[in-house]
């Protein structure tokens, strides 16, 4: 019997180990492209489950902000605009910025049935970037000439300068943390976290851009060794370049759980946007480590007669 458990013991680490290389092996990236019906280009920005928020180009060309859940596209055009854009989505709230003869530069918030002006305070053109609840992140033209971000509530407006920096963007923000980018005295462009309290710089080599954020999850394009932007992944412990498949460069731009949306180039300059499903590693591994371990604790309970 102690011959037995010597050899039971010797298969459970040999299929430990094939069960641990297999599940944990990583999964395929599914990518899906996006192309708004008749557009010249498509660019996806902001993802909120089944919901993706972006715009297109028509053939003027125009800008067209649009929605899209999967199966319909909605046109989002900003009333007496020619050209919307469309970055950030939460429900069935969306925020961007437009532009026509007689609006001229707005930032805006739409629910579904009814268009609000963003506006800061006292200053120049105010974009919003990003939506999670009554709190809107994006940026706004100062006075002064320098770009400022911004964090509203729906009462307060807050400016977010990352410090010494000469211009500021705020791209995104999930729970406390908000994600973006500065650029510093030598003209070089670095992506950052703030909680409130804390700035942390982004930098995965050349110009670095932090454009969404979901949990401890963060999106964004980098230049690195590349003659093109690509984009990635940061997951708060390891960097992932995620390039789509034949593209000369890209970023990915706005994350929801394991939901990635972006915009990619092809060589003949093609511009689309991108779906990107991270598969969730495999249960079987829970399932098999748990038939595992009671063949072992079984095998531990047996006892010669």
């Amino acid at each position: 019997m102690k011959q037995f458990r010597v050899i039971q013991s010797g298969l459970c680490i040999v299929i430990e180990l094939f069960v641990v290389n297999r599940c944990l092996a990583a999964p395929p990236l599914v990518w899906t492209q996006l192309d708004f019906p008749g557009a010249t280009a498509t660019y996806a920005y902001g993802v909120d489950g089944q919901n993706i928020a972006g715009y297109y180009d028509d053939a003027h060309p125009n800008a067209h902000g649009f929605l899209y859940n999967g199966t319909t596209w909605q046109t989002l055009d900003y009333p007496g605009a020619t050209s919307t854009w469309v970055y950030g989505v939460d429900g069935n709230r969306a925020v961007g910025f437009s532009f026509g003869p007689q609006t001229r530069w707005k930032g805006f918030v739409y629910d579904g049935s009814t268009w609000t002006v963003l506006q800061y305070p006292g200053q120049g053109t105010t974009v919003g970037r990003d939506i999670e609840g009554d709190r809107i992140v994006g940026y706004y033209a100062g006075l002064s000439g320098s770009d400022h971000g911004f964090l509203y509530d729906g009462q307060h407006w807050t400016t977010l300068d990352y410090p010494g920096a000469s211009w500021t963007h705020a791209y995104g923000i999930s729970s406390d943390t908000i994600v973006g980018n500065y650029r510093n005295a030598s003209g070089s462009t670095h992506g950052f976290t703030y909680d409130g309290q804390t700035w942390k710089t982004l930098d995965w080599g050349g110009d670095t851009q932090a454009l969404g954020l979901s949990g401890n999850n963060i999106v964004g394009g980098y230049m690195g060794g590349y003659s093109h932007e690509q984009g990635y992944l940061y997951d708060g412990t390891a960097l992932s370049t995620l390039i789509y498949p034949g593209s000369t460069g890209g970023a990915a731009a706005g994350v929801d759980g394991s939901v990635i949306v972006g915009n990619f180039t092809m060589s003949d300059f093609s511009i689309h946007g991108f779906v990107l499903s991270i598969p969730e590693p495999s249960s079987m591994v829970l399932v098999l480590a748990g038939g595992l371990l009671t063949w072992r604790r079984l095998g531990r309970g047996r006892r010669a007669p």
